[in-house]
């Protein structure tokens, strides 16, 4: 058994978005108990965020209707909605740990309805065995899906492939055009093409290598208790204790229509404002971009916006900023890794909100359930459309008369600049105004959903979200490793390196992977 040690450090955190919040909850929360146990630990946190805001590309804000501040829209600017499963478990107890359980809400039934736009059409995507049926028989996937079982695995000396290949081995072209390719745009803005299949859908790559068929391995697991073993096999670094299970099961018993989507009744800024609420004053410091790391004898010393009265010194640096800012801070003290973190990617999205307060509007839209994501092999210069009404109706907050009448709507632009080749109508987001954008998404509007935003909307706006989302292209979980080794071998445990560029881009999974980090950061350093 690990015996506690006194100890006294300074910890530095870089990055004020989810993952660099929520590590300084799990941190401050292991450190408690530790102390609680007996242990002498004195440990001097500080969390350093290079904008004027915590949170990162969660951004929820509410829009007044009619200059009426009671009654008002929940917009988001980033992320909107976090899933029940899997890591989303541990987010959920965080939640309940930060006493927010009466401020979570959940989608509406009809949300998880979900369409595609196929063949210039939205068309619904099968719920049932029936309605696959159906629409493989429309779309000529019978041969797809029942040659599925027969096909080879991956030839074993490759480690990895693109989620194109792997999926075209598997179904064929047609359903990794029309299906995967817009689902991976949807999550990760990316290139499929290139994006990583061990990375990206680790799930499918071990079905795969233990079954030999995706279709015949989730059969087996719907008939045995694999796919909890292997669930459980999953979170065995981080499993919750029972009085965690029993606090996410209580939270999850409002999910009366079993959407398995959540929110909160503000928006998702309400998780990251409890988190910033929770870090005293002086532990905090905004507008603090990190500029330059320098590292002699075991200790750290963070240079922040060029200034030498910004300059601080820490024995541990828990790094979870996105690889760009980290290895352009680490170009002078350490080539090595500077080269090795600039080698990832990130896309850029542009996210346009529109707010409309006309019945005729929501007629249009309200049989369109969570909304709906498009193939590049469709030319639009659109990702997908979120219908954020359907799914979360709380977020209009006003009279019966208003909840019925208005809708929120959200259109997603951009992606990774490869998507080009395969879609001569994508948008450089990162090189086009806000008027331009709203112009693009409004003429997508009105061209398939028949919504003029000129005469009927009360509200747009627009926001680029620059290098927000990590490419895991082909090769990603070797270069994760050769990041660890090199860290490991030459920071001896007090360097740290968290966030979503390592692995999963979602919320849950920067909540789970920094609980993960400071559980290894508190073994390392404090376990002995």
């Amino acid at each position: 058994m690990s015996n506690i040690i006194s100890s006294s450090k300074k910890i530095g955190i870089v990055g004020g978005g989810i993952s660099g919040l929520s590590c300084y909850h799990y941190l401050t929360k292991s450190l408690n108990r530790l102390n609680n146990n007996k242990g002498n630990i004195h440990a001097d946190i500080h969390l350093y965020e290079a904008k004027d805001r915590t949170g990162g590309w969660i951004q929820s804000f509410a829009v007044p209707q009619n200059n009426n501040n009671n009654n008002t829209y929940v917009l988001e600017k980033g992320p909107r909605s976090l899933r029940a499963a899997g890591n989303g478990k541990h987010t959920l107890d965080l939640v309940s740990e930060l006493r927010l359980d009466n401020k979570v809400i959940f989608a509406s039934g009809s949300s998880k309805t979900r369409y595609l736009l196929l063949d210039g059409k939205i068309q619904k995507m099968p719920q049932s065995f029936s309605e696959a049926m159906s629409f493989s028989y429309q779309h000529g996937l019978f041969g797809a899906f029942f040659g599925e079982p027969i096909k080879g695995k991956r030839d074993a000396s490759l480690s990895d492939e693109s989620v194109q290949s792997f999926f075209e081995r598997r179904f064929g072209k047609t359903v990794a055009q029309s299906f995967i390719e817009p689902l991976t745009l949807g999550i990760f803005g990316g290139d499929y093409s290139t994006l990583s299949i061990k990375s990206c859908f680790p799930s499918m790559e071990k079905i795969e290598s233990k079954y030999g068929s995706l279709i015949k391995g989730n059969l087996l697991q719907s008939l045995s208790s694999d796919k909890t073993k292997q669930q459980e096999a999953d979170q065995e670094q981080c499993k919750l204790s029972h009085d965690a299970v029993r606090r996410v099961k209580s939270i999850m018993s409002k999910d009366v229509q079993a959407s398995g989507v959540f929110s909160f009744q503000d928006g998702l800024s309400t998780l990251t404002m409890s988190l910033e609420q929770s870090i005293a004053g002086n532990r905090l410091a905004k507008n603090s971009a990190l500029e330059k790391v320098t590292y002699k004898n075991g200790h750290f010393s963070l240079t922040f916006n060029g200034q030498p009265n910004k300059q601080v010194d820490t024995d541990i640096l828990v790094s979870t900023t996105p690889f760009y800012a980290l290895g352009n801070a680490f170009t002078q003290q350490d080539p090595i890794l500077s080269q090795l973190l600039l080698e990832q990617e990130y896309s850029n999205i542009a996210v346009i909100n529109f707010v409309f307060n006309d019945l005729s509007v929501r007629e249009k839209v309200k049989h369109f359930g969570f909304g709906y994501l498009i193939p590049s092999k469709e030319n639009q210069p659109v990702l997908g459309v979120a219908i954020d009404s359907n799914t979360f109706p709380q977020f209009i907050k006003g009279d019966q008369q208003q909840q019925q009448e208005s809708t929120i709507l959200t259109v997603m632009i951009g992606g990774n600049s490869r998507v080009a080749k395969r879609n001569a109508s994508w948008i450089d987001v990162s090189k086009s105004n806000d008027q331009q954008l709203i112009e693009i998404a409004a003429n997508h509007l009105q061209q398939f959903l028949g919504i003029d935003y000129r005469q009927s909307a009360i509200y747009t706006q627009s926001n680029v979200c620059r290098q927000a989302i990590p490419h895991y292209s082909v090769g990603h979980s070797s270069l994760i490793d050769r990041i660890n080794q090199h860290v490991e071998k030459t920071y001896n445990h007090s360097l740290f390196i968290g966030g979503n560029s390592l692995i999963g881009v979602g919320v849950n999974d920067a909540i789970y992977n920094s609980k993960l980090l400071s559980n290894n950061l508190i073994q390392k350093q404090f376990n002995k």
